[in-house]
């Protein structure tokens, strides 16, 4: 099977860029011909194609988790063929595309599915709006199988050149409304009681193994360091990115406000019975969300507040926010490697619950934060302040 898919991929590759090539040849041979004959025979060949690709597009799926690099490129250049010629729809390769942003080894995978997202996002935008959010879930085992010498989940999540999440790209072609869609989304992700899905297929190596822990903190980063406002960009003003930057960051500080006063309060109220070992898994466990959730907004607010401290007179040429500080939850589930069952995995499960009573315990609320909700337009005699700052004064300047 190892050996038959990837010369699979070799062959599919080649038919497709042979066909791509001869195309207008042939479309302008048959326009010319008066002979029926040729036109049914191009129709055979052309139906045969759309056959074998459509046939080999699981295997095709599975290959963007192979070990081997060059496999990787070939998978995601017939990808593109595939679409451009129409022998797939776009809807079902998204996922896969947006998975080989994390690709750290190969980066030439990474530039043909960005050129390619584009492409679906201009053409065919409802397409790559419903499957952001799977194809960032399946990132993170590209990201586990070309880590190399990186072991921290939270520095897979991170661009090396950029410094923003690896994601931010494809995220930027989203308007505002699904891009706070895809983050609430992402927040659910992490204060979810169910662990991770089953799949047909596991990538080839024994990092796939690591905990279900490892993919939140991964999650959380990338929530951490997404490229908000597109600040980074060259796009309008220096103001309106700093606005909008505002308004992004506000609205996630809002939602994440909510889980933690919903969720992670009811979970301190369990502590105050006697629980057994299981349920003192299970609570480790579901807390440990909550804990990113806590280390994520103030990490959100660090970086409000060092968009503050940047001259108002900065060169609007040049990127006019820093970039965001490094991710580095360090909660006792990411820095254990004890056996579940074991002595010392008991004492992982309590540091785990008191390092949540701890963070819980510094967190305060108020009531204008919980009750927030997204930034809206007003009329400017409503008050000389934007909304989006007033919406950071309640959901950011709580300590």
């Amino acid at each position: 099977f190892f050996f038959f898919v990837p010369m699979s991929f070799y062959c599919s590759q080649e038919m497709l860029a042979l066909e791509e090539h001869d195309a207008s040849r042939l479309r302008n041979e048959q326009s010319t011909s008066d002979n029926g004959v040729i036109g049914a025979e191009e129709g055979a060949e052309a139906g045969y194609l759309v056959s074998c690709v459509q046939e080999l597009y699981s295997d095709i799926q599975k290959m963007i988790f192979c070990a081997d690099k060059r496999v990787r490129l070939k998978a995601v250049m017939v990808f593109g063929l595939s679409i451009r010629q129409g022998l797939i729809l776009p809807v079902v390769a998204v996922p896969s595309l947006i998975a080989l942003y994390a690709d750290r080894e190969e980066r030439s995978c990474r530039d043909h599915a960005h050129r390619i997202l584009q492409s679906i996002a201009e053409r065919h935008p409802l397409m790559l709006y419903s499957q952001v959010l799977s194809g960032i879930l399946e990132s993170f085992q590209v990201a586990i199988l070309t880590s190399g010498q990186v072991t921290s989940p939270s520095d897979l999540a991170i661009d090396e050149r950029s410094g923003y999440a690896i994601v931010s790209p494809v995220v930027d072609m989203l308007p505002t409304k699904r891009r706070r869609e895809l983050v609430v989304g992402i927040l659910g992700r992490l204060v979810s009681d169910k662990g991770e899905p089953k799949t047909e297929f596991q990538p080839h190596s024994d990092k796939a193994n690591k905990r279900h822990e490892s993919k939140l903190a991964y999650l959380a980063a990338i929530l951490a360091t997404l490229d908000y406002g597109g600040l980074s960009s060259s796009r309008g003003t220096a103001d309106a990115r700093t606005k909008h930057f505002r308004d992004e960051v506000s609205t996630i500080l809002s939602s994440i406000a909510k889980q933690i006063a919903n969720k992670g309060q009811s979970m301190l109220q369990m502590l105050d019975s006697n629980l057994t070992d299981e349920e003192k898994d299970k609570l480790a466990h579901e807390s440990f969300g909550i804990c990113l959730l806590v280390v994520l907004k103030q990490a959100l607010k660090t970086r409000v507040q060092s968009e503050g401290d940047i001259p108002k007179d900065t060169d609007p040429d040049h990127e006019a926010r820093r970039r965001p500080e490094k991710f580095v939850p360090s909660l006792p589930f990411l820095l254990a490697n004890a056996e579940p069952g074991s002595e010392e995995w008991r004492e992982v499960v309590d540091s785990q619950i008191h390092c949540f009573q701890s963070l819980m315990s510094e967190v305060s609320f108020d009531e204008s934060e919980i009750d927030l909700e997204a930034p809206k337009r007003r009329r400017r005699e409503d008050g000389a302040r934007s909304p989006s700052k007033r919406a950071l004064d309640r959901a950011v300047l709580v300590p």
